[in-house]
C-alpha cells in the first residue's frame, strides 16, 4: 500500500493516465493518449450537470475501451456508483428490470431502441388509452422544447402533466426498473426526438 501512495503522490496531471483506440471507421485504428488532466477535466464538467451518490446504481451497454464508456465509468467510480454490465443491447429490456438503475448511459442507439419499443406499445393501444399515450407524447415534447430554455411549458401541457405522469409516464418508468434519474447519452449526436 505505502509503495503505490508513493507513487500516486508523484504523478503529474500531464503524464499518461490511459490509452484508447478508436474503432477504425476511418481508416486504421488510433491510440488517443489522454492524461491524467484530460480525465479530471471531464470528471468536473459532469458534476456540474449530473447529482451522482453512493446510493446509485448504473446500467452499463458498452465496453470499457470504447472512450465514452470510459469516461462514465471514471464518473461512477469517482463517485461510488454501483455498476452493473447489461449482457448484450438484446438483454436490455431485461437487465433494466434486474438492475433497477438510478442511472444509465449510452449510445443514442441504445434511446433510439428504447423510444422505438415505447412507440410500438404506444401504437398497439386502441380508444382512450391511445388518447391518453398520444396527449403523454405531445406533452413529452413540449417539455422537451421548454426545458433547455428554462421556460415554462404551454398551460394545456401544465395541466395534462399530473394526469400523464400518474398513468403513461408511470408505466414507462417501471419498465425502466422504476428508479431512473438520469439517462446520458454520448459519442454521437442524440436526435430531437429521442
Amino acid at each position: 500500500g505505502r509503495a503505490f501512495h508513493d507513487r500516486a503522490r508523484v504523478v503529474d496531471p500531464s503524464d499518461l493516465a490511459t490509452i484508447i483506440y478508436t474503432s477504425g471507421s476511418s481508416g486504421e485504428p488510433k491510440g488517443v493518449m489522454l492524461t491524467h488532466a484530460n480525465i479530471v477535466s471531464n470528471l468536473r464538467d459532469v458534476q456540474q450537470v449530473l447529482s451522482l451518490s453512493e446510493a446509485d446504481a448504473a446500467l452499463s451497454f458498452l465496453p470499457l475501451c470504447h472512450a465514452f464508456e470510459r469516461t462514465t465509468a471514471y464518473v461512477y467510480l469517482t463517485h461510488g456508483v454501483s455498476v452493473v454490465f447489461a449482457e448484450s443491447i438484446d438483454t436490455m429490456a431485461r437487465d433494466l428490470l434486474l438492475v433497477r438503475p438510478t442511472v444509465m448511459s449510452g449510445v443514442p442507439r441504445v434511446y433510439e431502441k428504447l423510444l422505438d419499443r415505447i412507440l410500438e406499445g404506444g401504437r398497439a393501444l386502441a380508444g382512450v388509452q391511445r388518447r391518453l399515450f398520444d396527449l403523454a407524447m405531445a406533452v413529452a415534447r413540449e417539455r422537451g422544447r421548454t426545458t433547455p430554455e428554462r421556460k415554462p411549458m404551454a398551460l394545456w401541457a401544465q395541466l395534462a402533466l399530473p394526469l400523464v405522469r400518474r398513468l403513461v409516464f408511470a408505466k414507462i418508468l417501471e419498465r425502466v426498473g422504476g428508479r431512473l434519474r438520469f439517462a446520458v447519452s454520448g459519442s454521437a449526436p442524440l436526435r430531437e426526438e429521442v
